[in-house]
C-alpha cells in the first residue's frame, strides 16, 4: 500500500512540474486566443494568403488590421480588404 502512495505522489509531482514548465513557456491569452504579448496573430503570417495562395506568407506591418484586440498582417491591400 505504501508503494502505491509513493507512486501517486511521484506522478502528481511530475504532472505539476510539466504544468509549471508549460505555463512558463506558454504565450499570453487574449480573448481566448493563444497569442504572444504583442497581440500579433499567426506570428505575422497573412490569414487570407493561406486561402488564396494555399501557403503561408508573411504579412506586412504597414498593412495591419486590429480586430478584437488582435493584430493581423496582410500581404496586400486586396487581402486586407477581403479580411475587413
Amino acid at each position: 500500500m505504501t508503494s502505491i502512495k509513493h507512486f501517486a505522489i511521484a506522478i502528481t509531482a511530475v504532472a505539476t512540474s510539466f504544468t509549471t514548465i508549460e505555463a512558463a513557456e506558454s504565450k499570453a491569452y487574449l480573448h481566448s486566443y493563444n497569442l504572444p504579448a504583442s497581440g500579433l496573430a499567426l506570428e505575422g503570417y497573412c490569414p487570407v494568403a493561406c486561402h488564396t495562395v494555399s501557403k503561408p506568407v508573411k504579412g506586412r506591418r504597414d498593412l495591419a488590421v486590429r480586430h478584437d484586440d488582435v493584430w493581423y498582417f496582410f500581404v496586400s491591400a486586396e487581402a486586407k480588404e477581403l479580411f475587413e
